[in-house]
């Protein structure tokens, strides 16, 4: 059984890239397995091909530039791309144990299991207020449904940095959802990734299993949890919201005009609570519940002046990318 890894990576993150590799290649057994860096970024980065060319020999590693901008368009030219029946993808800023890998080869041996993920655990670099960590542990991509391998229920997923997919199953069921851009002229164009696909499989019949010893450590930088960076971070996930609800129920008056009014009660509410109270803590997590709401407000109200948005979230899958230009 081979297993293609598959990196897609943006950002000048090298340093966090070649502790990845070196994690790589400390795994344990003889497993057959190949690596595949997807660069994504706005324009082919010539110093991480010479990066990844200095792995040659000590890994088996290929680098592939996918020029259309998006995290859902690089999973999916890595997924092409690879020569594995089972594919499993990390981000770059991640560390793995030894044991990790196996662990997955394990679970796959079973023909009933098509889809699974691991827990994902923060590693901060400072550790940061407690009011941070009570924020959504989605704008960290963390996971974590304790230490028991099991089926998860309807409303729970698993994680993008973390994820492993049979690679037939992946494009039986229509690839990823659209996830984030860096070019700030498609901030509206994010979709929920791989949330829907999971959702796509479930509704398939089929189950997505927990595999909590499958682990990895997400890197938590000083600039990620700065004031800006959370802001933008909680409104990529109200738009990351307001898609899947559209998306699921449709562009309809109905629906448009639910997620607004619901969006500017909501954060009226959450907003007045955060001024009303004194505890520095909770003002500040109530303030983020309130920036939540109103930009599930925002991302509906674009929805209705830009069409190509809307023709963008009824897309049949996304799987080509390119039949409204994004």
């Amino acid at each position: 059984m081979k297993i293609s890894i598959i990196i897609p990576t943006v950002f000048q993150r090298q340093e966090m890239l070649v502790d990845l590799l070196s994690d790589l290649e400390k795994l344990k057994g003889k497993s057959d397995f190949e690596i595949i860096v997807v660069d994504n970024g706005l324009e082919e980065n010539r110093s991480l091909k010479k990066l990844i060319g200095g792995w040659h020999s000590r890994l088996p590693i290929r680098l592939i530039y996918e020029k259309q901008n998006g995290l859902h368009h690089a999973r999916h030219t890595g997924a092409a791309a690879a020569t594995g029946a089972i594919l499993i993808y990390i981000d770059d800023d991640v560390r793995i144990s030894p044991g990790w890998l196996s662990e997955y080869e394990k679970v796959f041996q079973s023909s009933s299991i098509n889809c699974a993920g691991g827990k994902v655990i923060p590693e901060w670099e400072e550790e940061p207020p407690r009011w941070i960590k009570n924020l959504n542990r989605d704008i960290f991509s963390l996971l974590d449904y304790g230490d028991s391998e099991r089926v998860l229920n309807e409303k729970e997923g698993i994680n993008g940095c973390n994820f492993a997919i049979r690679k037939d199953v992946l494009f039986r069921y229509k690839g990823f959802n659209p996830d984030g851009f860096i070019d700030p002229s498609k901030k509206w164009y994010r979709g929920d990734g791989e949330y829907g696909l999971v959702q796509r499989i479930k509704k398939g019949g089929e189950k997505i299993f927990y595999i909590p010893m499958a682990s990895i450590v997400h890197r938590i930088s000083l600039s990620r949890i700065s004031e800006e960076a959370i802001y933008k971070a909680v409104e990529n996930q109200a738009f990351s919201k307001a898609y899947t609800f559209l998306r699921r129920h449709g562009c309809s008056t109905f629906s448009i005009l639910l997620l607004i009014v619901g969006g500017a009660v909501k954060g009226f509410f959450y907003s007045l609570r955060a001024k009303l109270t004194k505890d520095q803590e909770s003002h500040n997590v109530l303030y983020y519940e309130s920036v939540k709401f109103y930009g599930i407000m925002k991302y509906t109200i674009h929805v209705l002046t830009d069409k190509h948005l809307m023709n963008f979230i009824n897309q049949a899958d996304y799987l080509t990318g390119t039949q409204y230009g994004i």
